[in-house]
């Protein structure tokens, strides 16, 4: 039996705000939305197979690649949590310092 997902506020946030600068770059929806089909079709095969993603660092935190973004995620009791979703453009010291706290 698969696990539900969960979406963190952090993760909702990473998304609408990977969408936004998108949209406002491009001038069009278009790219984006085709973006989040990707992320959600991810989050539906980290759903279906929970252990494709790769160990972390951070003890029972998993990441799976796809494109140049990193979906983070925990293996719960009762459901799969999405922590962030990461692009690995960004300065990594700042995902660390997620980790941290």
């Amino acid at each position: 039996m698969t696990k539900p997902l969960v979406w963190s506020v952090v993760a909702k946030r990473n998304i609408k705000q990977i969408k936004q600068f998108y949209d406002e770059r491009n001038q069009s929806s278009d790219y984006s939305k085709r973006l989040l089909r990707v992320f959600k079709d991810s989050a539906e095969l980290i759903e279906r197979q929970p252990l494709i993603g790769k160990n972390t660092d951070v003890d029972g935190v998993k990441a799976l690649i796809i494109l140049d973004y990193i979906i983070f995620y925990e293996l719960l009791e009762k459901h799969i949590l999405i922590l962030m979703v990461w692009d690995c453009r960004r300065d990594p010291d700042q995902v660390k310092n997620f980790f941290k706290t």
